[in-house]
């Protein structure tokens, strides 16, 4: 808990769909597609997929928000620079 791969294709996604937002609702459903496989391959409970959505969404407001006393679960080269691109 939480399914890692949900959690990457979910960030991924709310990153795309906010610089491509005439794609917004059609990758909202792709992401969920994406969790539900995990469900039906049985590799995932239903939580984790719901967990990773959470972790998602909450590192991204968090990061893009530039919240001070966020510290970033991974260290990830760049991310810093990430909201100048916005």
């Amino acid at each position: 808990f939480p399914s890692g791969h949900s959690t990457v294709g979910d960030t991924t996604t709310l990153l795309y769909a906010m610089l491509l937002p005439q794609a917004y609702q059609s990758l909202m459903v792709s992401s969920q597609q994406f969790g539900l496989s995990r469900n039906i391959l049985g590799v995932h409970h239903p939580l984790d997929v719901i967990g990773a959505r959470i972790l998602a969404y909450y590192t991204t407001t968090q990061t893009l928000a530039g919240a001070p006393n966020y510290v970033f679960p991974i260290p990830i080269p760049g991310i810093s620079t990430f909201p100048a691109y916005l």
